[in-house]
């Protein structure tokens, strides 16, 4: 089962996170950002990439259903995630609005502008498969 421990994480991410949370908290009263996910396996990346896909003829494509939706563009076999690290050094999140999880990509904008000033990369701001509540180390 993936971490949701932020000690998982490396220190420099860690450090950020206490300050983004801070910063979040303070601005937007009634709303609060929960941690899905800190460090995961290979084995674990390997099981969210097949998500949103089907094998077909050996292999891995998009799936056409439009009920599905493709999670992540890394395998943990041939490229590894920054959630694969040890520690990790990126992180996923959840906005929480009255007690109740938003995914509105909308909600997760000003986390990415609170991430942008701790340094971070926002998987928001990516061109292709936006991860609106991922963040990570700068490379």
């Amino acid at each position: 089962m993936p971490s949701i421990r932020l000690a998982d994480c490396a220190v420099p991410l860690q450090m950020a996170w206490v300050e983004i949370l801070a910063a979040y908290r303070e601005a937007h009263p009634g709303h609060d950002l929960l941690l899905t996910c800190t460090a995961r396996t290979a084995e674990e990346q390997w099981e969210l990439y097949k998500k949103g896909r089907v094998l077909k003829d050996g292999a891995w494509i998009v799936d056409a259903d439009p009920t599905t939706s493709t999670v992540t563009n890394v395998d943990g076999k041939t490229k590894r995630s920054k959630h694969n690290s040890q520690p990790s050094v990126a992180l996923d999140f959840c906005v929480v609005i009255g007690g109740k999880v938003s995914w509105d990509p909308r909600e997760y904008a000003p986390v990415g502008t609170l991430a942008r000033a701790q340094g971070l990369v926002w998987g928001g701001e990516w061109q292709t498969l936006k991860d609106y509540p991922h963040l990570e180390l700068l490379a």
